[in-house]
């Protein structure tokens, strides 16, 4: 059965995130989904690189909420991320595959920094053509690597609670790859 996520030891929990919230809108899907630039990214990744070290360095790296009721099922335009969950809201992140091996799902558009729409590369899902294969549900302040060329979704079940994350993203690294990738310190 493959691999879709993957839990890691790193902690970051003594961060400042008066440092890291407040940043410009990276990009945006549906309503519940918001990706910033750090507010001060230079205090980020000097704090990063006594914990953590990466072979290959990420092609982005953000701050994202999820708000409501978390996100459709998708697949990200990169194939995989480093998620360090600062609240997880108790939301529960699933893994799926379709049930018709031909369903492709359909392209969704995406808020740019600007607040325009526009066409993106992540692909959404209906859930009725979805078969579960996994999921897990993490805890604030831990961090999972995740396979997001995989189709995945979150269910939030508290509404008023949004679950906050760094993200650390590679659009051309496999899954199965990026843990050789990184080298935790502490």
């Amino acid at each position: 059965m493959p691999e879709y996520f993957k839990k890691i030891k790193l902690d970051l929990s003594d961060i400042d995130m008066n440092m890291i919230r407040g940043g410009k809108i990276r990009d945006g899907y549906g309503e519940t989904f918001r990706s910033y630039d750090l507010l001060d990214s230079d205090y980020f990744h000097n704090f990063c690189s006594t914990r953590i070290k990466f072979k290959i360095p990420p092609d982005f790296v953000n701050y994202t909420e999820i708000s409501s009721f978390g996100t459709q099922p998708h697949r990200d335009a990169v194939k995989s991320v480093l998620n360090y969950y600062i609240d997880t809201a108790n939301a529960i992140t699933l893994f799926w595959l379709p049930i018709d091996h031909e369903y492709n799902g359909e392209i969704v558009e995406s808020l740019d920094e600007n607040g325009n729409r526009e066409k993106s590369d992540v692909l959404m899902y209906d859930r009725t053509k979805l078969r579960n294969v996994g999921y897990f549900m993490a805890n604030s302040h831990s961090a999972y690597i995740l396979d997001t060329n995989s189709i995945h979704s979150v269910n939030k079940l508290n509404l008023n609670n949004r679950r906050d994350f760094f993200r650390w993203l590679w659009k051309d690294l496999e899954f199965k790859d990026l843990l050789d990738n990184i080298e935790i310190l502490t």
